[in-house]
């Protein structure tokens, strides 16, 4: 669902041009391709429908000489798990002394 709202126009284009309206996406696969380590991202963004956290990695892609040539990003809708996350705070109760 959100790699097809992310990137619905994205065949055949590089994937920095499909990642630079989402800065923290776009942060991670610059820096990934700048350094050659992988990198980690979360990102929050309107659909049309609902409100999406993406959270993901981003690999490096090594020719056989460790030169980087491009990279694979691997990401997760989390949107559901930071909801659970946000209300467990929420109704933690305090401890007692």
């Amino acid at each position: 669902r959100m790699a097809t709202e992310l990137f619905a126009n994205a065949p055949g284009k590089p994937l920095s041009v499909c990642v630079a309206g989402c800065n923290p996406l776009h942060k991670a696969v610059q820096g990934c391709l700048a350094s050659g380590q992988t990198t980690e991202f979360e990102t929050s963004f309107k659909s049309s429908s609902a409100k999406l956290t993406l959270a993901g990695r981003v690999n490096p892609l090594l020719d056989e000489d460790g030169a980087v040539t491009g990279a694979l990003v691997f990401a997760a809708d989390v949107t559901e798990r930071r909801a659970k996350e946000k209300l467990a705070k929420v109704i933690q109760l305090p401890k007692s002394a």
